[in-house]
């Protein structure tokens, strides 16, 4: 198993900015650009902070373990991913038959025995060995990659919608470039829903959740907790 980040309770050289939790009700890409403008242009600095909120306590994610194993086993041609973290890539250093690489800019993996994972909202290492990216968290950078066709990431995910069976785990299926890619894909297909959204049913409103989301291209496979998410991927790949 590997790790998933959680927000360090304690650390032990306080950061300068430090990222203190905002307790309001709006968007969180509203409040990612009330923190962005709080470092004005520190980037080494922003990505310090970032870096050590990422990796301080994290713990061990079977989720994170089962789909590095169906990554490892099946069928899959890339990964994309709008997490900052490296922590799939570092399942693939031991005891992998494949081999995982971060993406996180313009440039390609050319070499096919390795699955690109492409960090479509900016990459942060944990070990800061691997060149870092800038990466996406207020309303301006993301204002600016929902505004262009032609940037990489966009570009990324449409080859992926286009030419493959796409898994979506741990969205929220609310991200509106998200869903402009989703139906400019499914405008010039006609396959029909040959997507899957894992989803909580809790959370929405499941009868509504289906139209819409069937409207996209997308079934949604529901689940009830975040814990048998796993055990539902590993079923649905291996049966």
């Amino acid at each position: 198993q590997k790790r998933v980040a959680k927000p360090p309770t304690h650390v032990d050289e306080e950061p300068k900015n430090r990222i203190s939790k905002i307790d309001s009700d709006i968007d969180n890409v509203v409040k990612g650009r009330i923190i962005v403008e709080k470092y004005q242009s520190k980037d080494l600095e922003f990505q310090k902070d970032i870096r050590q909120i990422l990796y301080t306590n994290a713990n061990s994610s079977e989720l994170i373990s089962t789909i590095a194993s169906i990554v490892d086993q099946c069928n899959v041609e890339s990964v994309v991913s709008y997490n900052y973290d490296d922590l799939l890539e570092q399942q693939f250093k031991t005891g992998k038959k494949k081999k995982c690489i971060p993406i996180y800019g313009k440039s390609r993996s050319n070499n096919f025995n390795e699955i690109p994972v492409y960090h479509v909202h900016g990459f942060i290492s944990e070990d800061g060995n691997d060149a870092s990216s800038s990466i996406v968290l207020g309303e301006k950078e993301y204002h600016k990659i929902y505004q262009d066709p032609y940037n990489w990431g966009n570009v990324e995910q449409l080859h992926a919608l286009n030419r493959n069976v796409c898994f979506f785990i741990g969205l929220s299926m609310t991200d509106p470039n998200l869903r402009r890619l989703l139906d400019s894909s499914i405008n010039d297909s006609d396959m029909g829903a040959n997507h899957y959204a894992f989803l909580r049913r809790i959370e929405y409103n499941v009868d509504l959740m289906n139209k819409v989301m069937g409207s996209f291209g997308v079934r949604c496979i529901w689940y009830d907790e975040h814990s048998e998410l796993p055990e539902l991927l590993k079923k649905l790949i291996y049966s």
